[in-house]
């Protein structure tokens, strides 16, 4: 979880919603954009995450 707070905030609830299996539908209202913007934006996330890991 410590991982978490090396993004920013809005980026640790797209991490989290998708961890808790929300649905993309309602991630993408939520952030109000497309869900591929909403999936190329936690993938950014994610490899931020990687990338600090690897470090």
């Amino acid at each position: 979880m410590r991982s978490l707070l090396w993004i920013e905030e809005p980026e640790r609830r797209l991490v989290w919603s998708r961890a808790t299996r929300v649905p993309w539908k309602q991630i993408s209202g939520e952030l109000g954009c497309d869900r591929t913007t909403a999936w190329r934006r936690w993938q950014l996330a994610l490899t931020k995450i990687a990338s600090r890991l690897d470090a």
